[in-house]
C-alpha cells in the first residue's frame, strides 16, 4: 500500500532538494551582492565622513550642530596647537554656551536661540568670559518634514580684529580732530600774534605804577595761557614735533620728584623707583616734563583725601608680536615710565575716551580735557607708547614707553647778537593775514628800520628775484598761499645766494622741511606767537652777521 502523493517519494525528495539548492545558490549570490554593497556603501560614508573631517578640519572657523536643546552634537572645535580639545573648547553632548561662555543661559547676542525660534538665518556677535569675541552665524536644520531639530552654526574669533578695527577707529578719529585742532591753532596763533605783540608795545609805552601796565600785565597773562592751549592743541595734533636729545629718563625724574611733590601737595605721599642702569632714551625734556607733570596732576586730583603716587622706570625689551598687542611703534627697548595713584579707578565705559581731547570728567574749573590728549601726543611723537591699567576703587597706572636709542630729529635756532649796536636795514615782511603783517613793519619800524611787505608767497618771490640784493632781511611766513615760504627762499636764494631770512611759524623747526635742519648761517626761526623783542632779536642776529661778513670782505 502507498500513501497519497508519495508513491514517488524519491523523485520528489529529489526535487525538493535541488530546490533547496538553487534558492540557497540564488540567497548566497544575493548575499554576496549585498555584502559588497554594504561594504562599499560603508567605504563611501567612511570616506565622505573622512572628507567631512578634513573639510571642516581645513576650515578656519569653528563649525558646530547643535540640536533643539543647544546641546553639542558634533564640532571642529579644536586647539589648534595640539589639535586636542583646548581649554573650554567645547564638544559632543555638552551645552553650547556653558562650554563657551560659562554661562548657565544662552550668551547675550547668541543667534542659535533666535533660529530656533523663527527659522530664519542670523548673527550676532558674543563676547566670553575670557574676553575673547565670538562673531556666530546659524541657520536651521529641519528633518524629511520641515520641522527644526537642530541648529548648524559657524564661529569666529575675532577678538584681534575687533582690536585692530578698535585701534584704527581711535586713530583716525585722533587724527581727524588734530586736523581739526591744527588750523584751529594756525588761526588762532595769528589772532594771539596781534593781541601779545601790541600788548607788549603798549606795555613799553607806559610809565611805571600807572594802573594801566596791571591791565596789560593781565592781558598778557591771559595770552600766555592761550598760548599755551594752542601749544598743546598743536601736541596732540602732531604738528609741534619734539626737540630730542639723549637723556637719562630716571636721572630726570629724580630731578623732578621735589617740583611733583610741590605740585601734588602734602596730603600724596610720593614714591619713586628709579635705578640708575637705564639705557638713554630719545626725548625733548620740556615735553618728558609735560607727560609727566600731567600724569602727576592726573593722579593727584584721582586721590582728593590722599594716598601714595608712585612713580617707577624700568627697561624692556619688546618683540614684534608684543609690540603689536601693546600699541608700540615697533620692536626694541623701551623705558617705561609708570604712575600709579590709589585712587577710585576709571569707569571701564570711559577707558576709551581719556585720551580725546576736551573730554574730562573733572569740574569746569579744575580742567580743559587736553591734559591726557597732550600726553598722547608726544608719546606718540617721539615714537613711543601708552598703557592704561585701571580697575574700579583699585587705582589707576599710566605706563609711557619712551623709545631708547639714536636722537631721531633736532631742532635748531640760530645765534642771536646783541640788539644795540645794529645799523638799520631794509626788510621785507611777507606775511598773509593783514594784522600780524602789519604788527611785524609796526615792530620793525619803530627802531628804524625800513620796511616794505607782502601778502603771498609769488608777489614775494617776484620782489626778491628782482631786488634780492638790495633786502637786508626777510621776515616771512612758512605757510603762504601760491608758494610756500620755503619755497620761495630756496628759488631766490638760488638767485640772490647772500639772501637771510627769519621764517614765522607756529610749528617747531623740526616738523618743517628736512632743510631747514641744515646748518644754514643766513636762517633765524621764530615760533608763533613770538614777541616784539623775539622779532627784533632774530632780525639783528642776521644783520650782524651781514656786518660782520662786510667787514671780513673789507
Amino acid at each position: 500500500m502507498t500513501v497519497f502523493g508519495f508513491e514517488n517519494q524519491p523523485q520528489w525528495t529529489t526535487w525538493v532538494i535541488l530546490s533547496l539548492a538553487a534558492a540557497l545558490g540564488t540567497a548566497l549570490v544575493v548575499l554576496a551582492v549585498v555584502t559588497r554593497r554594504l561594504i562599499r556603501d560603508r567605504r563611501r560614508l567612511a570616506a565622505a565622513e573622512r572628507d567631512k573631517g578634513l573639510i571642516l578640519d581645513g576650515i578656519s572657523d569653528q563649525v558646530t550642530y547643535l540640536d533643539s536643546d543647544l546641546n553639542i552634537v558634533w564640532t571642529n572645535w579644536t586647539d589648534p596647537m595640539s589639535g586636542a580639545a583646548g581649554h573650554g573648547a567645547p564638544y559632543p553632548g555638552r551645552v553650547c554656551h556653558t562650554s563657551i561662555a560659562d554661562r548657565v543661559d544662552p550668551c547675550p547676542g547668541c543667534p542659535a536661540p533666535e533660529v530656533l525660534r523663527t527659522g530664519t538665518a542670523s548673527e550676532g556677535v558674543v563676547t566670553c568670559s575670557d574676553g575673547r569675541v565670538l562673531r556666530m552665524s546659524a541657520a536651521a536644520v529641519r528633518d524629511e518634514d520641515g520641522s527644526i531639530v537642530g541648529v548648524v552654526q559657524t564661529t569666529r574669533d575675532i577678538t584681534e580684529k575687533r582690536r585692530l578695527h578698535e585701534r584704527l577707529k581711535q586713530a583716525q578719529k585722533t587724527e581727524a580732530v588734530g586736523r581739526l585742532a591744527a588750523g584751529v591753532a594756525h588761526d588762532f596763533n595769528n589772532s594771539l600774534q596781534v593781541l601779545i605783540g601790541y600788548a607788549e608795545m603798549l606795555k613799553d609805552e607806559i610809565p611805571a605804577g600807572n594802573e594801566s601796565g596791571a591791565y596789560l600785565e593781565a592781558m598778557l597773562r591771559a595770552g600766555a595761557q592761550a598760548r599755551d592751549v594752542v601749544r598743546h592743541l598743536l601736541t596732540f595734533s602732531r604738528k609741534q614735533d619734539p626737540c630730542v636729545e639723549m637723556i637719562d629718563l630716571a636721572g630726570y625724574v629724580r630731578e623732578q620728584v621735589d617740583t611733583v611733590e610741590r605740585l601734588v601737595g602734602s596730603h600724596v605721599e610720593v614714591r619713586l623707583d628709579a635705578p640708575a642702569d637705564l639705557p638713554a632714551v630719545a626725548a625733548d625734556p620740556s615735553q618728558v616734563e609735560q607727560v609727566l607733570l600731567n600724569l602727576c596732576i592726573n593722579a593727584r586730583d584721582a586721590m582728593p583725601d590722599g594716598g601714595t603716587l608712585r612713580l617707577s622706570l624700568v627697561s624692556e625689551d619688546i618683540d614684534d608680536a608684543e609690540a603689536d598687542r601693546r600699541g608700540a611703534p615697533a620692536a626694541g627697548t623701551y623705558v617705561l615710565l609708570c604712575v600709579r595713584d590709589e585712587g577710585e579707578g576709571i569707569a571701564p565705559e570711559i577707558r576709551d575716551r581719556v585720551f580725546d581731547p576736551f573730554f574730562t570728567t573733572k569740574d569746569v574749573d579744575r580742567g580743559t580735557g587736553l591734559g591726557l590728549a597732550t600726553v598722547h601726543g608726544i608719546v606718540t611723537a617721539h615714537h613711543g607708547f601708552i598703557e592704561l591699567e585701571s580697575e574700579p576703587r583699585q587705582g589707576t597706572c599710566f605706563r609711557v614707553g619712551w623709545p631708547a636709542g639714536a636722537v631721531r630729529s633736532d631742532g635748531r635756532r640760530g645765534a642771536s647778537t646783541s640788539t644795540d649796536t645794529v645799523t638799520p636795514g631794509r626788510i621785507l615782511v611777507v606775511e598773509d593775514a593783514p594784522a600780524v603783517r602789519q604788527l611785524a613793519a609796526d615792530i620793525l619800524e619803530r627802531h628804524g628800520h625800513r620796511v616794505e611787505t607782502a601778502a603771498d608767497g609769488r608777489d614775494a618771490l617776484d620782489r626778491l628775484i628782482r631786488q634780492g640784493d638790495s633786502y637786508d632781511v626777510v621776515v616771512m611766513d612758512v605757510m603762504l598761499p601760491g608758494l610756500n615760504g620755503w619755497s620761495v627762499y630756496t628759488r631766490a636764494r638760488a638767485a640772490h645766494p647772500g639772501l637771510k631770512a627769519v621764517f614765522c611759524s607756529g610749528h617747531n623747526p623740526a616738523q618743517l622741511e628736512s632743510e631747514f635742519r641744515m646748518a644754514i648761517p643766513d636762517l633765524e626761526y621764530l615760533q608763533k606767537p613770538y614777541s616784539p623783542a623775539d622779532l627784533l632779536t632774530s632780525v639783528h642776529a642776521l644783520l650782524g652777521r651781514g656786518v660782520r661778513a662786510r667787514e671780513a670782505r673789507g
